[in-house]
């Protein structure tokens, strides 16, 4: 079974593709598309989607490098997907893009927080924007005001950026793990998946929720590691 979830290549690929195709057209997935596509995860896939989150969530200062170059790989990807399908060559084209924006984002790291800063409060803006008004049509508004919010924040406060970036990151790839884990229980699932993915403000409580305790996680951490300031010298 497990074996099954992780060689369904082509599903991975159409899920890809339509999410790629989505953003091109900025039509980002709402709430009851990111709940329909935790209810059909499988065991293998939410705890992989819960792992790399927490990852994500705990970690995220400390390896930020490592998940930066991670991010420019699968946008890569996504990129080169949606350019190969012209060329009849999808696959291809996921290979070479994600590889040559990997190699990219090194040497332009803090170019690439920046840009990728951006991308998220670009997403959380629209997600915040959509389920306020209950108007996707006019949600851009929303992820253009996160996109330079969170640009700006990036260029002035690197660091807790990073912070925020990850945290938001992991949050979602967690909350989704979590989500696909209770909804492999059948009464679980009727009595959850309808009210997260048709009332406003429940799923986006449970990830800011889950942001937050990844930010101060991280913060805590981060503070802990400090070293502490010299002591003063007595004077002569």
């Amino acid at each position: 079974m497990i074996l099954a979830e992780m060689m369904d290549l082509n599903r991975l690929q159409e899920s890809l593709q339509r999410l790629m195709n989505n953003a091109v057209n900025l039509q980002f997935p709402g709430r009851g598309d990111f709940v329909g596509m935790a209810e059909g995860l499988g065991l293998f896939q939410a705890a992989v989607l819960l792992l790399i989150g927490g990852i994500y969530l705990v970690y995220g200062y400390r390896v930020f490098q490592a998940l930066v170059i991670v991010n420019a790989a699968i946008i890569g990807l996504l990129l080169g997907m949606h350019l190969g399908q012209y060329a009849h060559a999808p696959l291809a084209g996921a290979l070479i893009g994600g590889i040559a924006l990997a190699i990219l984002a090194w040497p332009l790291l803090k170019a690439a927080v920046v840009i990728m800063s951006g991308l998220a409060g670009a997403a959380v803006g629209y997600a915040v924007w959509a389920s306020a008004t209950g108007n996707p049509s006019q949600a851009w508004m929303g992820g253009l005001i996160g996109l330079v919010a969170f640009g700006a924040l990036a260029l002035l406060l690197f660091k807790p950026t990073i912070m925020l970036l990850t945290s938001v990151q992991g949050a979602i790839l967690a909350g989704a793990g979590i989500l696909g884990l209770l909804f492999l229980n059948d009464s679980i699932r009727a009595t959850l998946a309808a009210p997260l993915a048709q009332k406003p403000f429940y799923l986006e409580i449970g990830l800011i929720c889950l942001t937050a305790i990844g930010f101060i996680f991280q913060a805590m951490s981060s503070a802990a590691r400090r070293p502490p300031a010299p002591a003063a010298r007595p004077p002569d």
